[in-house]
């Protein structure tokens, strides 16, 4: 929480101490204030950004490390599974766990929660699409347990997605044997309205109203 009040200084730092001290110094005569405002902007900025990173490193690396004990435990096997009846514990774990980074993020400072959030998504959808692509082979019903966590997991965390998230899950999507069937892809669909509807309430933090995006 430290880091997080830290960034939050940061910010307040680069966006309206500095410009109130270069618009005090220009007034009362100071001359060299657009060059010390430089050197001190992009001292913050390089603080901000190393202890950007480790926050980061600290809260995504647990979350994305989760995922593949999770997949596999219990000797989970893509080639050799039942029909989906659901989406797994792991992977709803990974969700609030994201959940709770939300939750000290927005306690510290709202604005940061789009910058933070979308990094952590990033994190765990790279780690996905990692995993997707290790597996050698998947039957019928292994197709479709993947396809359905993956737009069960997209679909969640949908307005912290970027450019480098979208391309991680359609990269997992696209590792995946094709629905050909349309009793499957009815289930698919019935599972994820499942999915959804069970988890509304936890979800609800990552409602596009509680973001208000911030211009770096």
């Amino acid at each position: 929480q430290r880091l997080l009040i830290i960034l939050s200084n940061c910010q307040y730092l680069e966006r309206h101490t500095f410009l109130n001290l270069a618009d005090h110094f220009e007034k009362h005569g100071f001359t060299g204030t657009e060059k010390i405002t430089r050197v001190s902007v992009d001292a913050v900025r390089e603080l901000d950004r190393k202890l950007f990173e480790a926050y980061i490193e600290r809260r995504a690396d647990p979350i994305a490390g989760s995922l593949e004990p999770g997949i596999y435990a219990g000797y989970f096997d893509w080639r050799d599974c039942q029909t989906p009846s659901g989406v797994r514990n792991y992977l709803k774990e990974a969700l609030v766990n994201i959940i709770a980074v939300h939750a000290e993020v927005f306690t510290v400072s709202k604005d940061l929660v789009l910058r933070v959030l979308s990094k952590i998504v990033e994190s765990v959808a790279d780690e996905m699409c990692r995993l997707m692509q290790c597996v050698s082979s998947f039957s019928k019903n292994g197709a479709l347990q993947a396809r359905l966590e993956l737009c069960a997991l997209r679909d969640a965390i949908a307005t912290y997605l970027n450019t480098e998230s979208n391309a991680s899950f359609k990269l997992a999507l696209d590792a995946l044997p094709q629905l050909h069937s349309g009793a499957d892809k009815k289930l698919l669909e019935e599972l994820l309205n499942k999915f959804k509807s069970s988890m509304q309430l936890q979800l609800t933090c990552f409602q596009p109203s509680s973001v208000q995006p911030v211009k770096r």
